[in-house]
């Protein structure tokens, strides 16, 4: 029963942590809407592409933005797309480069193609962009076709770097966004753990609840491009589940759990304090690590304690060894 204690908070406070981090994520789609955050790093994945911060390569950089491929990715026709497909980068840059040269590619299937192409680049003015898509139509490139998976390539290699750049941005977010829901909500990690402990009822509603989340498997995060109205909804909504569950979240000053007393005789103001601190401190830490890392391991502790629980005798069941009653 011990470790089935154990076990059982160990999951309260990881459905906790899940709870708190499918808020900030909510919450920061809601900041990456406002901002549009993914579109903006995405034309300065593509700027440098073009060649970086020199004047022929904006001038690129805006011939791809309005060429009609691109232009259908976005919702708003003054809107920036947030997310470009390396296929459609390729054949949009392929015809804007044919346009410019004055020339007519060859046929995808033509042999020998890669030098047409390369001669067509070659006539492009556009010096950066020109020596990189030279180097990367290389030696190997011999149909059109080649050509636009060489392209493909180099597009999502640089995405990736973009990507990156992105998730760094975004983590910082989360970060911020923790702290400031954890202080709000008041979710101290220590406090909760400690209720969960000592409270039997409120760790069985949280493992019941946690089941019903796992069973559910959430609906991921909404699109980058919706309603941000929709997004702060769902923040909200998320952050008040945990309320709702019974767990000392808020801040209730005739609860001790919730604001620890300065008077009376078990008061200790200051080691209370400090472990709130320190409670504050592991929910933020915990939350930056984002929803689907906690949603990963809540299932796994929901897999572990189904495999033992079933093991654990009943109080009431006979041991195996005991003897039947002799007939009389």
């Amino acid at each position: 029963m011990f470790g089935s204690a154990v076990l059982d908070t160990a999951i309260g406070l990881v459905f906790v942590f899940l709870l708190v981090s499918l808020a900030c994520s909510a919450a920061k789609e809601f900041v990456e809407i406002m901002l549009k955050q993914r579109a903006s790093y995405l034309r300065d994945g593509v700027l440098r592409l073009m060649g970086g911060e020199t004047d022929a390569a904006k001038a690129w950089q805006k011939k791809l933005y309005s060429h009609p491929l691109v232009v259908s990715l976005c919702k708003h026709s003054k809107q920036w797309p947030s997310y470009i497909p390396s296929a459609t980068f390729a054949a949009a840059l392929l015809d804007i480069i044919r346009t410019e040269a004055g020339s007519v590619l060859p046929s995808p299937g033509a042999a020998e193609a890669a030098r047409d192409v390369e001669a067509t680049i070659k006539k492009i003015q556009n010096p950066e962009l020109k020596s990189a898509l030279l180097s990367v139509v290389g030696m190997t490139a011999r149909t059109l076709k080649d050509v636009q998976t060489e392209i493909e390539s180099w597009f999502n290699n640089t995405m990736d770097r973009v990507s990156g750049w992105y998730k760094q941005w975004s983590q910082m977010w989360i970060l911020l966004i923790g702290a400031v829901l954890t202080l709000l909500l008041n979710v101290d990690a220590v406090a909760i753990g400690r209720s969960l402990w000592q409270d039997p009822a409120l760790r069985a509603s949280l493992v019941q609840a946690a089941q019903k989340e796992v069973e559910a498997k959430p609906v991921p995060l909404p699109p980058p491009d919706q309603d941000p109205d929709r997004a702060w909804k769902k923040a909200k909504e998320t952050a008040a589940r945990a309320s709702e569950l019974g767990v000392p979240v808020g801040w209730d000053s005739d609860d001790p759990r919730s604001v620890p007393p300065s008077s009376g005789p078990d008061a200790r103001p200051v080691r209370d304090w400090l472990l709130k601190l320190v409670g504050w401190l592991i929910t933020i830490l915990a939350v930056s690590l984002g929803a689907p890392f906690w949603f990963d391991i809540l299932n796994r502790f929901m897999i572990v304690r189904s495999t033992v629980r079933p093991k654990e005798k009943s109080p009431e069941e006979p041991p195996i060894d005991a003897k039947k009653p002799e007939k009389g």
